[in-house]
């Protein structure tokens, strides 16, 4: 779904100022994944984009001379349906963020925190309206560039049965990057998604945290 749509993203943000009023304890909302903004919106034009769509597409347009001359010259590839215009919904997603942020969370300087899970993408364009980032995988050195605005964490997984020069080394790729290792907890196999750490709480692992700290 493109948040971009008016009503779509006017629920978003009247979802959050709910929170806001009905929960006085409610600390702010963790974005889960940021690589879904790569699509388009087929149906809407952002004015800049301008992509392939199925040639039954309603604003989609046949192959000018122009488009074949370019396909046939490797532009194009096997490309057989037609272009036209689309939104972004990088643009739709920052948008949205930056309401959600500036009319409800952030709204009179107040310290509620948005966070995000940047997944496989991370973007420094994307990432204006929030407070930090703590996003799963193991693309160590593409969230260590979010850490260059705001405090980054990247899940831990397993750490148990490591040797100690394994655990070392990945203490030490961690420091380097300026990302944080999520601590271990016990039993914790899933908090509210993003929180997600699937760290075995051994002891030999447990020692290297109570190092760095």
């Amino acid at each position: 779904m493109d948040p971009a749509e008016h009503n779509f993203q006017q629920l978003l943000v009247e979802q959050a100022a709910l929170h806001v009023e009905r929960l006085p304890a409610f600390e702010g909302i963790a974005v889960d994944r940021l690589d879904y903004s790569e699509y388009y919106n087929l149906d809407a034009d952002d004015g800049v984009c301008w992509v392939p769509c199925p040639p039954n597409g309603a604003n989609c347009r046949s192959k000018s001379a122009e488009t074949e001359a370019s396909s046939s010259a490797g532009a194009g590839g096997n490309w057989t349906g037609g272009f036209g215009p689309a939104r972004s919904l990088r643009l739709s997603y920052r948008d949205t963020f930056r309401r959600i942020g500036k009319e409800v969370l952030h709204k009179d300087n107040a310290a509620r925190v948005m966070a995000m899970n940047c997944n496989v993408l991370c973007r420094i364009d994307q990432i204006e309206s929030f407070d930090l980032t703590f996003s799963e995988g193991s693309s160590l050195n593409g969230v260590a560039w979010t850490g260059l605005a705001m405090p980054t964490i990247l899940w831990t997984y397993s750490l148990s049965g490591k040797s100690d020069a394994s655990l070392d080394a990945f203490f030490q790729q961690h420091l380097l990057m300026n990302v944080f290792p999520s601590a271990p907890m016990p039993k914790n196999g899933n908090q509210t998604h993003l929180l997600r750490c699937r760290v075995l709480a051994a002891r030999d692992a447990d020692s290297f945290f109570h190092q760095i700290t």
